[in-house]
């Protein structure tokens, strides 16, 4: 079961897609995959120098017990189970009862669910909440450790320098006089595809139409467009 199953794998973090976080890096090395190698390189180090200045400032200004995303998901899970009501057992131990009757046990002290989400999380579930929110347990002392601000901060604690001057790096005259020679691999038919595809479970951006219907520029009617004007004008 732990094979196919993502609620019973056994490894933390267990929901994030590491495909996807190539599939978008490769997006947005989109405008730099026509550069050479060296340009690339330096595009990479310049966007990546974004990035982490703009999440270093983030969590720096983070005032809260928890980061945002984990508060929009504990608002979430609290959606969820809306119209439920909490049977305690035990001292730590509840019945969670939904509206269509389904039951669910807490284990606050295991920080685990019947739902499996709490355990595979590492951010209590909906019936989590509602069982500490019955005996005052505050949530941020149920998240796991690496949903908490100071590992989101530690993330970004390294820096990504510049790059140094090309005439300042010391290259052996053995690297100097080295020729590399492309690969020899062969162009697939067809154009390039740019946009990645999206995976199993995401549900592509649909793009919506437009309301209002372009006109042509010659004689300003809807319809058609220069190239197709019907006006003799």
């Amino acid at each position: 079961m732990s094979h196919w199953a993502r609620c019973y794998c056994k490894g933390e973090r267990y929901n994030f897609m590491t495909s996807n976080a190539a599939e978008q890096l490769n997006k947005a090395l989109k405008e730099g995959r026509g550069c050479l190698v060296v340009d690339l390189f330096k595009f990479i180090q310049a966007m990546m120098t974004r990035w982490f200045n703009a999440r270093r400032r983030k969590s720096s200004a983070l005032r809260g017990s928890l980061p945002p995303e984990v508060e929009k998901v504990l608002k979430e899970h609290i959606e969820e189970v809306k119209g439920s009501h909490v049977n305690q057992i035990s001292s730590w131990g509840f019945d969670v009862v939904g509206k269509f009757g389904d039951h669910n046990t807490v284990l606050l002290n295991e920080r685990r669910c019947t739902c499996k989400k709490f355990e595979r999380l590492q951010i209590p579930c909906g019936h989590a909440l509602l069982a500490a929110d019955s005996v005052g347990v505050l949530p941020s002392t149920l998240v796991g450790l690496w949903n908490k601000p100071g590992c989101w901060k530690e993330t970004y604690v390294g820096l990504v320098t510049p790059a140094v001057n090309e005439g300042d790096v010391d290259i052996s005259e053995e690297l100097s006089e080295l020729v590399i020679c492309p690969p020899m691999a062969g162009r697939a038919k067809g154009r390039r595809k740019e946009a990645r595809i999206p995976s199993k479970g995401e549900f592509p951006v649909v793009r919506k139409k437009k309301e209002v219907p372009n006109k042509c520029t010659k004689c300003l009617q809807p319809g058609h467009n220069r190239t197709r004007c019907p006006s003799l004008i």
